[in-house]
């Protein structure tokens, strides 16, 4: 897929974009969404940055009728995995009101494409909406930078913004689905269970699961990205790795130059 420039996103996110995500959502869809039901039974789901609904539409293979996704209003009608009615088209570089409430919202390599200075309030859109937050985000950790992602943090960041709310981290997910190649590398490398404290406290199971995995590593880099990584840099040349420099590595290196 080619790496596209423009920032605006009803250029970014096209047709072909989307037609290129959706096979592995899918996939990935059908094997994690079971184990959410499993451990939330949640009767109401919101996707935020739904793309055309493909985790919604798995969702609602298992029975949950009661789901909204909210993506920009560039997301082609006719792509949608899931009955129009239930797709709310927004530009989440807004902030999102919806007067209702939710058992669980999710949002999935959604918010590395909104601007750094909307990071702490799309956190608090999301806490307002339920309990739970499946929430998944791109991390900067290597050359390769997808399509419009502007704003890729460590998991820590965000951990940290919710951690304001009374949030915290459960990370039981990657774990049970690290090692499982029918889920993208990218869900299985950044998807992190956010649940209010006040409802962790109410689910005595749910603690001895978070008590059961391995504490604080949240930072985490799985083999499959860091080989495409590795790969990207020993077939680039100098022009390509330049260009994987941060922008403000290169224009220290010109301003040095300079003086010399």
């Amino acid at each position: 897929m080619n790496r596209k420039s423009v920032l605006e996103p009803s250029s970014l996110y096209d047709r072909e974009f989307y037609e290129f995500i959706h096979p592995g959502s899918s996939q990935s869809a059908a094997r994690v969404a079971p184990e959410l039901i499993n451990l939330f039974s949640p009767g109401s789901i919101l996707d935020v940055g739904c793309g055309t609904g493909a985790w919604l539409a798995e969702f609602r293979k298992h029975g949950i009728a009661d789901v909204i996704g909210v993506d920009g209003d560039w997301v082609n009608n006719n792509q949608l995995s899931i009955p129009q009615e239930l797709f709310l088209g927004r530009d989440l570089r807004k902030p999102l009101t919806l007067d209702r409430q939710f058992d669980l919202v999710m949002t999935l390599e959604v918010a590395e494409h909104l601007p750094p200075e909307r990071g702490e309030s799309f956190v608090s859109d999301l806490v307002a909406f339920a309990p739970v937050v499946f929430f998944s985000a791109a991390t900067p950790s290597g050359p390769d930078e997808g399509v419009g992602e502007i704003n890729k943090r460590w998991p820590g960041y965000w951990a940290n913004l919710f951690a304001a709310f009374d949030y915290l981290p459960f990370d039981y997910l990657r774990f049970k689905f690290w090692d499982d190649r029918l889920v993208e590398w990218w869900y299985r490398q950044n998807m992190i269970l956010y649940i209010k404290q006040s409802y962790l406290n109410s689910r005595p199971d749910l603690e001895q699961i978070l008590n059961s995995t391995p504490p604080g590593v949240l930072s985490l880099i799985h083999p499959v990205h860091y080989q495409e990584q590795i790969a990207l840099v020993a077939n680039s040349g100098p022009k390509s790795l330049l260009r994987a420099l941060p922008r403000a590595t290169i224009r220290a290196i010109k301003r040095r130059l300079k003086r010399l």
